[in-house]
Order: structure tokens, then sequence, then C-alpha cells
């Protein structure tokens, strides 16, 4: 298991700053409402781009994040909180790792839920998301650490040869 990266932010960045050294990474901090988060996926689109993934696995990683953050809006910081969101993402030894960060409330029971679909009537207004996230992700972990939530994932395959 990973350490929850650190130091949580103080406070957000409207883009992605470009990574100093090592492996290509793309780091991008909002604010936990609905619009940073749609403006937070448009950054990281931009600078994913850089990491050479093909498409297919670009957008198995925008499905994924959008899941999950408009979980951490949703449930972690609620309608009436507000709080950052870190989200991280590299391209490592030709796979995606990525890490998501908020100071929000822990998942209940200290765990991810399980992933299975809603019952089928009435119909389900939501519930699909944590199935759709444990189908496409890989080595998923949840850990509460510091009074802060850190979700790591891993999407394998799909890097452009020439931009690894």
């Amino acid at each position: 298991m990973r350490p929850c990266p650190r130091p949580m932010p103080t406070e957000a960045t409207p883009r992605a700053p470009a990574a100093p050294t090592g492996p290509p990474r793309v780091r991008v901090i909002f604010q936990s409402d609905p619009m940073a988060v749609r403006a937070g996926l448009l950054s990281l689109r931009q600078g994913i781009g850089r990491l050479g993934i093909d498409g297919d696995l670009e957008g198995a990683l925008e499905l994924v994040l959008a899941e999950v953050l408009n979980n951490v809006v949703e449930h972690a910081y609620g309608a009436a909180a507000r709080g950052l969101v870190d989200v991280r993402v590299g391209a490592v030894r030709g796979q995606i790792d990525c890490t998501v960060v908020d100071a929000g409330r822990p998942m209940p029971g200290g765990a991810m839920p399980p992933g299975t679909p809603p019952a089928p009537f009435p119909e389900p207004e939501g519930g699909f998301g944590w199935m759709i996230i444990r189908q496409l992700a890989q080595d998923l972990s949840y850990r509460r650490e510091d009074g802060r939530n850190c979700l790591s994932f891993r999407l394998a395959g799909g890097l452009d040869a020439s931009a690894a």
C-alpha cells in the first residue's frame, strides 16, 4: 500500500503544474464543488496528454476519476461542506497510477463500498459508480490517514510507446 501523498494543499491550483523531474506526472488541486470538479477534470485531461496515454485508457481514467471525484463532493464533503481535492496521475512502468486525497468524512466503516449493482426495481437513480470504478481500476486501495482520505488505483496498458 502506497503512503498517502503529503502535504495536503492549502489552496486550489487552477491548472496542472509541470513535474520538475522523474516520470511524467500531473497534479491538480481544486475545491470540492461540482463545477470545480468539472474544471479539474478538464485540467487533468489537458495534463495527461503529455503522459502518452492512448485514447481508450484515457477514457477509462476520465470515467473512473469522474466517479471518484463526484463521490468525494457528494459524500466525503457533502452539500454544505467545502474543502480541497488533490489528484495526482502518473505514468510509471507502462501503467497509470492515480491518487486522490481529500480531507472530507471517512468512508462508512473505513472501507470502500462493494460495487454491487443496485436493485433493478424501482429504477435506480444511482449506485453504479463503485461498480464502474471496481471494474476498470486495478490495485484499488483506500485508507484514512491523518484526517485525510487517500484513494489509489492503477490502470494498466495502453501507453503510447513513443511517449512513455
